[in-house]
């Protein structure tokens, strides 16, 4: 042997002692463990998977399975079993059911960690921690190891505690469910010992039922037996117990199912929706079948023949046969559908033939002898029919534009014509298109004028132009020549005269229309204020200015401008009306610091609130124009006005002054001036009041030394000589010294 096989001997031994395991007498690279006798790996290295029904490691960087092997929520190894990749052990958060790994949640919806053991028959899954830990609303429930609050069943009211048992005190419990101990238990059947967990009522330890017959009442899908809930048949509604058979039996059954006598449900025909139990041969019998079903006389569904709508059974073929079939096919003599010929819309069925034969073509196609159809002649063709004796096909009606000729052929009835007739071999047009005009010949293209709205389909002089009749917004129409031409600069509308010059209808916006029957700007019209018009319209035939500047006067029923001095008005008013007599009166004025008052002839102005004179009741002008006050209104009194230097209407007097509004001396007067009507023998002390009915001063309040008696004033002496304050009591008449 030589050097070199020695090493390589040596090199396989140490690569099979190191990365190999003996599985019976299979080597399986990254195998960890095996099953010797059925000579497979069981589990491999971390980041390997056992795959191929455990002959074989697989890398989890393995292109074609290692990627979908290692994903997901495995930790641990994973092995191959009939095309699948499942896992040993899943992560935290997760259980294993034959290799998947699911949720937490999917057990018990507020799981986070959890286990699952199969037991025998029975899969227990039990939750080790809820969300939020122990001091979450959710808790394991220690009575079915799922997460619930402590209001779920079988306790459905209760109170946390911590260190109890469950964590929890129940208080009131579900159907079925007795409280003891602080806990819900499962009732049991009279005889103590059998649970009736499918039991809706039963007996509870501690009930005064205890030592009576327990009336139990089932849930749905069970019957009661003995004080016993046991499960109904399958494929049933409603349930009872036979204790004669000792069997339950059904009351009603699913749909697509019959009872039977020994109350079981059996499945109905098939294509059968609706079936009966046939006590004769025990089986089931349908009495509605599915649509395109019809039943046999076995209580059957058999289909209908294929395009068919509706069908029949026939007992003497023991088949089915149609009585109705889809839309362009017929009922043969067998009772099957046969199509009718193509392009055909309604056919029959011939039985000297055994064939369709059509009655209806559809359109552009004639029904020939043999119940075919055969398409019309050419595209202007739009119906034909069969000529039996040519044995051909002939047009009766053209589309427009054509028509027929004496060979049955369409012809075109021309350029522009839409409807023309055939008579003595020649094309005669009757009608040309919208755009066209006969001319006792042919039918002319003809134009309208460019911005023309309106036209008559007449002849323009020798133009293949139809006359106008009206034209577009801003044009006028030339009679003369059939054009349509544009209006004068801010004219909306116009038209020409008799010489062809241009009158302007309507202007634009803040245009007027002047002497020339043109447009012109606002502040170019003299007529409605030249300058003073910021806003004007030509309407109805009148130039209307609509507003003016702020130094100007609207003068409403005028449309025009005017300045104050025009019309002898103020410049506080904004509006005013012309009168017949040629003067102006004040509509509105400018703005609230302006106040309107009435002059003479009952003219109104406006003039700034402030000034007093708009307390007067009446006004008059001098010849300088100036305002002089008359009277008062009432209330108001007169006094001499350094600033306006007139006499003006105030309603307030000085202290010790008096108002008197006696025509002749109206005005403040000191309460002891005679002039004003005062009386010094009074001697008030600071206001008074004059009232004009009698002429007389009253004294209001009185100096030092007097008193008021009557609405005079009398000293105090006339008590005590050396009385200096005294208080006069109306009442009691008396006269009392304060102070001497």
């Amino acid at each position: 042997m030589s050097k070199f096989i020695y090493f390589y001997i040596l090199f396989i031994i140490n690569y099979l002692l190191t990365n190999q395991k003996l599985c019976g007498n299979n080597e399986i690279e990254h195998c960890i463990e095996c099953n010797t006798k059925l000579a497979i790996c069981t589990k491999c290295e971390d980041k390997y998977f056992v795959l191929f029904g455990g002959y074989q490691c697989i890398s989890c960087n393995d292109k074609e399975y290692g990627q979908i092997a290692c994903e997901g929520n495995c930790d641990g190894s994973r092995y191959h079993e009939i095309n699948m990749t499942l896992c040993n052990k899943c992560k935290e958060g997760y259980y294993s059911i034959d290799g998947i790994c699911h949720t937490c949640s999917s057990g018990s919806e507020k799981c986070v960690k959890c286990s699952y053991v199969a037991n025998g028959d029975k899969n227990e899954y039990t939750c080790h921690e809820c969300v939020d830990g122990l001091n979450g609303e959710y808790r394991v429930n220690k009575f079915d190891g799922k997460c619930r609050t402590c209001d779920e069943p079988p306790c459905s009211e209760c109170h946390y505690k911590v260190g109890t048992e469950y964590d929890y005190i129940c208080t009131k419990c579900m159907d079925g469910y007795y409280l003891s101990n602080d806990r819900c238990h499962e009732c049991y059947d009279i005889d103590n010992k059998i649970p009736s967990g499918k039991c809706k009522k039963s007996y509870c330890p501690g009930t005064s039922n205890h030592d009576k017959i327990s009336k139990c009442k089932c849930n749905d899908g069970y019957a009661l037996a003995y004080q016993t809930c046991i499960s109904c048949p399958s494929n049933f509604q409603n349930c009872h117990y036979d204790s004669y058979t000792d069997k339950t039996k059904c009351s009603k059954c699913d749909i697509r199912y019959a009872i039977t006598a020994q109350g079981e449900c059996i499945s109905c025909p098939i294509y059968c929706y609706s079936c009966y139990y046939d006590e004769n041969t025990k089986s089931a019998k349908c009495k509605n079948c599915y649509d395109y079903y019809v039943i046999t006389d076995q209580g059957t569904c058999m289909s209908c023949p294929d395009k068919c709508n509706s069908c029949y059974y026939d007992s003497n073929t023991q088949s089915a046969k149609c009585n109705k079939c889809y839309n362009r096919y017929v009922i043969t003599d067998q009772g099957t559908c046969m199509s009718c010929p193509v392009n055909c819309n309604s056919c029959y069925y011939d039985s000297n033939t055994q064939s369709a034969k059509c009655n209806d073509c559809d359109f552009h196609y004639a029904l020939t002898d043999q119940g075919t159809c055969i398409a019309c002649p050419g595209s202007p063709c739009s119906s034909c029919y069969y000529d039996t004796n040519a044995n051909s096909i002939k047009c009766n009606n053209c589309l427009s534009n054509y028509v027929l000729n004496s060979n049955n052929v369409c012809v075109n009835c021309g350029v522009g014509c839409n409807f023309c007739k055939f008579q003595d071999e020649k094309i005669i047009c009757i009608n040309c298109y919208e755009d066209y005009l006969w001319d006792g010949n042919i039918c002319q293209k003809m134009y309208v004028p460019q911005y023309c709205t309106n036209h008559k389909k007449e002849r323009f002089s020798n133009k293949n132009e139809f006359v106008c009749t009206s034209c577009d917004y801003k044009f006028a129409l030339d009679i003369k020549n059939n054009k349509c031409i544009h209006c004068p600069n801010y004219c909306t509308s116009c038209h020409l005269d008799d010489s062809n010059r241009f009158i302007c209808d309507n202007c634009d916006l803040n245009y007027v229309l002047n002497e020339t029957k043109l447009c012109e700007f606002c502040t170019s019209n003299e007529e409605i204020g030249g300058e003073g018009c910021l806003q004007c319209k030509y309407e109805n035939g009148i130039n209307k200015c609509t507003d003016c500047r702020n130094d100007y006067i609207h003068i409403d029923n005028d449309y025009v401008c005017k300045l104050p001095s025009e019309v002898n008005l103020h410049i506080g008013c904004k509006n005013a009306t012309s009168l017949k007599n040629g003067e102006y009166t004040c509509k509105i004025c400018r703005n609230i610091s302006y106040t309107m008052i009435t002059k003479y002839n009952n003219i109104k102005d406006c003039y700034p609130s402030e000034n007093e004179l708009v307390n007067c009741e009446y006004e008059t002008e001098d010849e300088d124009k100036n305002l002089t006050c008359t009277n008062c209104l009432y209330r108001y009194r007169f006094i001499w006005s350094e600033k306006y230097q007139t006499n003006i209407c105030d309603n307030q007097c000085a202290s010790d002054y008096f108002f008197n509004n006696n025509y002749n001396i109206r005005g403040c007067f000191k309460c002891d001036d005679e002039s004003g009507g005062g009386q010094i023998s009074y001697n008030p002390k600071k206001e008074c009041s004059y009232r004009a009915v009698d002429n007389h001063l009253y004294c209001n309040s009185c100096k030092t030394g007097y008193f008021k008696y009557n609405w005079q004033s009398l000293t105090c002496s006339k008590k005590d000589i050396n009385c200096i304050e005294c208080d006069f009591n109306n009442e009691e008449k008396n006269l009392n010294v304060i102070n001497v």
